[in-house]
Formats: structure tokens, sequence, C-alpha cells
């Protein structure tokens, strides 16, 4: 069984979970940029949160399946119309063989993801059942194009299970999750006194329009920085380097794991999941925290999105 890629937006990709410990050979940990809407997308078709899905940023892709499946869109506000239908952000459906998936243009942040109920495949699998997706590496490592297909390991549909998933799929559940506020939430970077901190959280920036899941590059007032050279060190997720111009470069989740240029912060990871959702040309401002703030922010978020999976898996 096939989904097929009719059309594509130029950032989708197969997303697969993300791979801890090998930084040290240059490999970024990958996954979702915004892992919190991506495990939603998941458990609401009764998937587990690693289960591979498909992610696209601002401009989605149009499918059609080989089989009757169960689907669900969750994110940012796309527009999303299977066959006839129009279809929610946050509902699941049962998407029929033969009908055309059209996941359009966005209206409100970047990213959305589409779950399968069973997963989305790079290799079609005798017993998906028994696999593990950080072992099968089922994540397509450059943007899915143009007839493009991938392999489905679809559980059977069960509308009573369905009716279920879509009562949970709730607008206050998808509002939760998204951005509430454009300001992110910084720890001092190893180079952090290389800078005027008052100066860096007293100014706006504006998301280019170049970003992607590598970098969030910014624009706006250059900031003041010292003329000294460093030499290439380990970054990661959430890493807000200083160009030489002054400007901000955020490391986005497949961004490189080495770089030079000098660190005024790191981003919480608390905040992490908003990187994925920042949209070009939005304004954002940076806020300075302790650790203790951040741990505290973390666990608040933590608790929040725990109630939201035991509501979708109950």
């Amino acid at each position: 069984m096939k989904i097929l890629f009719l059309e594509t937006g130029p950032e989708t990709y197969l997303i697969g979970p993300a791979k801890t410990g090998q930084r040290n050979l240059g490999i970024p940990p990958g996954g979702a940029a915004d892992p919190i809407a991506a495990m939603i997308a998941n458990r609401l078709v009764g998937n587990s949160p690693e289960t591979p899905l498909i992610e696209s940023a601002l401009l989605g892709p149009t499918l059609m399946t080989e089989t009757d499946i169960t689907a669900c869109c969750f994110g940012a506000k796309f527009q999303i119309r299977c066959g006839e239908r129009e279809i929610p952000v946050a509902q699941t459906f049962v998407w029929k063989s033969g009908e055309i998936l059209k996941i359009s243009h966005c209206q409100k942040y970047t990213r959305i993801y589409l779950a399968i109920s069973g997963g989305i495949w790079e290799q079609e699998m005798t017993n998906v059942a028994n696999q593990s997706p950080s072992l099968s590496l089922p994540i397509h490592l450059t943007p899915i194009q143009k007839n493009d297909h991938f392999f489905l390991h679809s559980s059977p549909v069960k509308p009573s299970s369905l009716r279920s998933l879509q009562a949970i799929a709730s607008q206050e559940l998808l509002e939760e999750a998204q951005i509430e506020s454009p300001t992110i939430h910084l720890l001092p970077g190893l180079q952090n006194d290389w800078f005027d901190n008052n100066e860096f959280c007293q100014s706006r920036f504006q998301v280019h329009s170049a970003s992607n899941r590598l970098g969030i590059r910014l624009t706006g007032t250059p900031i003041a920085r010292p003329q000294r050279e460093m030499v290439s060190e380990a970054i990661t997720w959430g890493s807000v380097q200083i160009t030489n111009e002054g400007l901000p470069i955020i490391v986005g989740v497949g961004g490189n794991t080495i770089g030079g240029y000098p660190k005024i912060g790191q981003v919480i990871q608390k905040d992490l999941y908003l990187l994925g959702q920042l949209r070009p040309h939005q304004l954002v401002q940076f806020k300075w925290v302790t650790i203790d703030q951040a741990w505290q922010m973390l666990e608040l978020q933590q608790k929040k999105v725990k109630n939201w999976e035991i509501r979708l898996i109950a």
C-alpha cells in the first residue's frame, strides 16, 4: 500500500524520531521541527509519538492513497481538502482509496504534520510492529519531490474509534498547542559576555524568508559585537549565534553541529518547539531567564503536554 505525492511544496519531509548521541559524528538530532505538534498528530490517529509522519512548511503537498486509511493533520492552520470535503486541522478523518488530499497554504504559523494510522515508511515492511523507527531510519533526508511515493502499514479504520478521536481534537487543544507569544526565552551562551544583553533583549527582530530547518535567520538593527575571532565549537538546536554583521541566527533542528560565530544565548528547551512555527517576516523578541526559571517553565509545559497525551490515548 502506498501514498503518492502528486505535487509538493519546497519543504515537505518524511520525519522520523529525533536521534541522540551522534553529534560527535556531525549528525544533528533531526526529528520534527515542532515535536509537540508532531506528537499530537500521531496520537490523534492512535500512533506512538515516534511513528514516521509528513512535515510541511508554508505550502503543503497534494497526495493520493491506494487504500482507505485514518489520517489527521495537526499544527499550523493550513487549508485542507480531501476529495470534496474540507478537513479542519486537528480532525481525524477517513481518507479513502483514490481520493486526492490537498494541503495547500497556511494562514497562520508555519508547519503542519500529516499522520496516518500505522505510519509512513520509505521501505515496504512485512512486520512494522516489530520494527524500530530509529533503527530502520525512516527519514527522507531531502525534500519530497513530485511523484515520490512511500509505503503504508495502515490499521483498519474503526468508526467508533474515529468518532472518539474527533471528539478529543477540540479547538481548545489546537489553540493551546500554537504559539501564544513571539517572545523566546534564553539562557546565556558561551560568548554571552561579548555582548550588551540589555541591548539584545530590547531589540525586535524579523524572521528572514530564507529560514528553514537548518536555521532561522533574523533581520533588524544590528547589535554591537567586538571584532574578535573564535575557533569553531559545538552548537546545538536553539543556539543563538551573532554574525559578523551583528544579526542573530538560531540553529534549527537540522542545523550544523559546529559553528564559528559567537553564541549570545541558548533557547530554553521549553521554547524549542516555537522555532518550528516561526513564520517569515514575523517579529520576535528575546528574554533572559535563569536556569531555575527554565526548569520550572519546562516542568509546567511537560505536565500540560502529558495531560494532552493522556486525553488522546485514553
